[in-house]
C-alpha cells in the first residue's frame, strides 16, 4: 500500500473551517427565517424553473419552461396548442 500524501497544515485548517461553516449554514438559515431576517416565498410547481433538474417535464410544462429559458415574450406564445408562433 502506498503512503498517503498529507496536504500542508494550512490547507487542512482551511478545509476544516469551510466544512464547519457548511455544516452551520442550515442552522443559520433557519434562525434567520425564524427571526424574520430572511423571507423564503412559496413557489408553486408550475412556476418553479428549478423543477427541470429534479423531475421530467411533459407537455405544457415543458413548453412553458422552454419559453421562459429562451426568453420568449408572452405575446409570441400560441396558448391554444403550446407552440411558439414563428413569423
Amino acid at each position: 500500500m502506498e503512503p498517503r500524501i498529507q496536504p500542508p497544515e494550512s490547507t487542512t485548517r482551511r478545509l476544516l473551517a469551510h466544512r464547519e461553516a457548511a455544516l452551520l449554514q442550515p442552522r443559520i438559515n433557519r434562525e434567520c427565517v425564524e427571526n424574520g431576517k430572511l423571507c423564503v416565498p412559496f413557489v408553486p410547481t408550475k412556476d418553479n424553473v428549478a423543477d427541470c433538474f429534479t423531475k421530467p417535464l411533459t407537455g405544457k410544462t415543458f413548453f412553458d419552461f422552454r419559453d421562459k429559458v429562451m426568453n420568449v415574450p408572452r405575446s409570441r406564445r400560441d396558448v391554444s396548442n403550446d407552440t411558439t408562433v414563428v413569423e
